[in-house]
């Protein structure tokens, strides 16, 4: 996701210029104190609304199921960067999650080194839904049963039995489909007009204070 914002002097009178001229400095440290701000407000906002499944999009809940935070990673990897563009100024965010632009665009994820997908599921999950200790992989685990599955994509489950005691503990899968439920880019978009009004106040203010926000004079 990329949003330019452009400041050209040459549409501007003198006086403007020169004063942007000699605000040069504070401009780039401006709008970068902005992004860092609004993609935090962003994020969160995001966050709240998605563990819940209630963010709507153009007047209707957004498809796709919740997206539930278990080990905050996808929040952790989304970044913001400003970079200077022409006679303006690009702000740059982004994912380095491997698997954030799967839950962004959805698709199909398919088994590279093995045969079929195992996904933990029963037993193998604590109370929040993350695999316990030594249940990422059925490599971590034996004396593990084979029981075949006709529904789909699914072709069985592993289980554990001891005694009369069966735990199921991983389904295995030709392949499974990810909706998308992210909406990062749509939510970034949906919130373009707030977001440009909020950096033009503060662009106004570090003009004519020759002050960035938070920041020292130039």
């Amino acid at each position: 996701m990329a949003d330019e914002f452009q400041i050209r002097p040459k549409r501007l009178g003198r006086e403007l210029r020169k004063l942007i001229k000699e605000r040069e400095d504070v401009l780039p440290r401006t709008i970068e104190h902005w992004l860092r701000e609004d993609n935090e407000r962003w994020i969160e906002a995001v966050s709240r609304r998605r563990l819940r499944g209630q963010l709507v999009l153009n007047g209707r809940k957004a498809p796709g199921k919740a997206l539930a935070s278990r080990s905050g990673e996808l929040r952790r990897s989304l970044f913001t960067r400003v970079i200077r563009h022409g006679d303006g100024f690009m702000s740059i965010k982004g994912t380095t999650s491997p698997y954030g632009r799967i839950h962004e665009k959805g698709g199909v994820i398919k088994p590279k080194r093995s045969k079929f997908l195992a996904r933990p599921i029963g037993e193998a999950l604590d109370l929040s839904g993350r695999p316990r200790a030594g249940y990422d992989s059925p490599r971590q685990q034996s004396d593990l049963r084979f029981v075949p599955s006709r529904r789909g994509a699914v072709v069985g489950y592993l289980v554990r039995t001891t005694g009369n005691r069966t735990q199921l503990l991983f389904e295995l899968r030709t392949q499974t489909r990810i909706e998308p439920r992210l909406h990062l880019t749509q939510t970034f978009q949906d919130q373009a007009d707030i977001r440009q009004k909020r950096l033009a106040r503060l662009v106004t203010r570090a003009l004519r204070t020759g002050k960035p926000p938070g920041g020292a004079s130039s």
